[in-house]
């Protein structure tokens, strides 16, 4: 398949056009068969660190994305700096669905600067369902998608389980009166 820039998920090095979490999540959800050859090709990665997860990702009882991380941790600290990584970390660790990191506002701002997000009027979410929002801002393509995945256990609000189809946005639920984080799945957010 090609792989340019005009194929979704490409990557890029710039930081105006792929966010240092993008770049991060792009290299945490590369296949097995791929992250120890980008270990040796695109890191600076001592050889015999790069040999052990090699070995470690051999064995049947193996972390899953522990090497992956590593790459990703790398790269990121490479190309966005500390201050990148740190970023693309703190994103990662609160937009990670079910976590236990609290979404205040400062939170939600930082991933606002981090994922795409949408700004919708107040009058088109408070009250309205959780399936007509998510449609409307395009994290998914219909009415129809958003119940089989609240059906299927995919749907989050604010990184908690939506488990009703006809679930209606409270005005509580807006966090500092502004914010809401709706996930389609662990990667869409």
């Amino acid at each position: 398949k090609k792989f340019g820039k005009s194929e979704q998920g490409a990557i890029w090095l710039s930081a105006d056009r792929c966010s240092a979490y993008d770049f991060y999540q792009y290299f945490v959800r590369m296949p097995d068969a791929d992250v120890i050859k980008m270990m040796r090709m695109l890191t600076f990665m001592d050889l015999s660190e790069i040999a052990s997860y090699e070995e470690m990702m051999s064995q049947k009882d193996s972390l899953p994305n522990t090497a992956q991380k590593r790459l990703a941790e790398e790269m990121t600290r490479l190309i966005h700096g500390e201050e990148g990584l740190e970023a693309a970390l703190r994103v990662t660790r609160s937009a990670a669905p079910g976590a236990d990191t609290a979404l205040d506002v400062e939170t939600l701002r930082a991933l606002s600067q981090e994922i795409q997000g949408a700004a919708l009027p107040f009058q088109e979410v408070v009250g309205q369902k959780f399936v007509d929002i998510v449609v409307s801002m395009g994290l998914l393509s219909s009415k129809s998608e958003a119940v089989r995945l609240i059906q299927n256990h995919g749907a989050y609000l604010n990184n908690e389980k939506v488990e009703d189809p006809g679930l209606r946005v409270a005005e509580s639920a807006l966090i500092g009166g502004e914010f809401l984080l709706f996930a389609a799945g662990k990667k869409k957010k």
